[in-house]
């Protein structure tokens, strides 16, 4: 897919794709994982503090898709609602980049059958480390919103412990094939709530680095 320009969501409008008689889908920065030739893939992406996505089934049926990515940097500090009635299925949520991924938001994933979030750039670090602060303004900060990123995710453990529902995917992915990429590391514990799945994938390796 070709590369698209830099794409920020920032307070107060949501964006809504609710109620309909067929699954919503609100794509943001591309298609999943990027692959889609007919849409074309945001070189960064960026969601603001205030921004809320939401493709929730209001009253009956399943909730919808959404897909935030980029190819080089995504910075993820807003909400996304993928909820369902207890009839339904929550909905799928892909928040992630080709390249570095910072992940401080919230996404609602409650339903019949709990919804599933994947988070899959390169490399991801699960610890205690700080992410940039979402309560940012587009006149005076415009240039925080794209900056640079580093070769990981860093992922604070407090982004995987505030889920109560729903199934989380961690999938790194090796995009040179020379061991540099595609690697999970487990910096602190984790302990995740009873209701929550957590699904591990690398390309290259898992390392434990705590107890």
């Amino acid at each position: 897919p070709g590369r698209g320009a830099r794409v920020p969501v920032v307070a107060p409008p949501g964006v809504a794709s609710t109620g309909a008689p067929v699954d919503g889908t609100i794509l943001i920065g591309g298609d999943f994982q990027g692959r889609n030739p007919l849409v074309r893939n945001a070189s960064r992406t960026y969601i603001g503090h205030d921004a809320d996505i939401d493709v929730s089934a209001l009253n009956s049926g399943n909730a919808g898709r959404v897909i935030v990515w980029s190819e080089e940097v995504t910075r993820f500090f807003g909400t996304v609602s993928a909820r369902a009635p207890p009839t339904g299925h929550g909905g799928f949520v892909e928040v992630s980049s080709h390249g570095t991924l910072e992940f401080a938001g919230d996404v609602e994933l409650a339903g019949g059958t709990p919804g599933t979030l994947l988070l899959d750039p390169r490399n991801i670090n699960i610890g205690t480390q700080n992410n940039l602060n979402g309560e940012l303004t587009a006149d005076s900060d415009s240039a925080i919103f794209f900056a640079d990123g580093g070769p990981d995710t860093n992922l604070n453990v407090s982004e995987l412990t505030a889920f109560t529902t729903g199934t989380i995917i961690l999938q790194a992915q090796d995009t040179v094939g020379d061991g540099s990429e595609g690697n999970v590391v487990f910096v602190n514990d984790v302990t995740l709530q009873s209701s929550v799945n957590l699904v591990v994938q690398a390309e290259t390796s898992i390392t434990l680095n705590s107890n």
